[in-house]
């Protein structure tokens, strides 16, 4: 049975479906960066000493020159409370970039080839964790799993602080003989 198909079918069973092709590239704001990193330090249990990162305007405020690069707000505040380092890949270097892209590719790929509809967002995050732990704990030929290669990585690793709050604060104001609004 195709996924189309199968995607129709959970629907008319009155269930509903979100398909994972909505949230693969979901806006990656202040927040979004944030949390993310985060949660990233938290699940391996510490802090790398540098952080490589790409153009991204989450991550660059402005160009200053032909390859000078400003970090936002946000990026000093992160590094600063976690203490690491950053650095950001040189433009049009793709040599820089290639294998990270690919590796999100290779992840993707066999993450959710198989299964790529879920019930919910949270369902969809706990299949990626499980399927995700499965692949670290594969080793390939003549090489420790990447699991046991971030065991030994540990050691090296920064102390983690306290997590990191994220928040958007809104204020609103109601005016009178109108709606909320922010």
């Amino acid at each position: 049975m195709s996924r189309r198909k199968k995607r129709e079918s959970a629907n008319s069973r009155g269930k509903r479906s979100i398909s994972l092709r909505r949230y693969r590239k979901r806006d990656l704001r202040s927040a979004s960066f944030l949390d993310s990193h985060a949660s990233f330090f938290a699940a391996i249990g510490g802090v790398y000493r540098e952080m490589v990162y790409d153009s991204s305007r989450v991550m660059v405020a402005c160009f200053v020159g032909h390859s000078q690069k400003e970090p936002t707000e946000a990026l000093l505040k992160l590094s600063l409370y976690y203490g690491f380092r950053f650095r950001f890949t040189h433009t049009y270097q793709v040599h820089e970039k290639d294998h990270v892209e690919r590796s999100v590719e290779y992840f993707i790929r066999k993450i959710f080839s198989k299964c790529d509809t879920f019930a919910t967002f949270s369902e969809a995050k706990a299949y990626f964790q499980r399927q995700l732990l499965r692949l670290n704990a594969k080793s390939s030929k003549n090489q420790a799993s990447t699991e046991e290669m971030l065991q030994k990585e540990k050691l090296h690793l920064l102390v983690l602080p306290p997590r990191y709050d994220t928040a958007r604060i809104h204020e609103g104001r109601i005016c009178a003989g109108e709606n909320l609004s922010p």
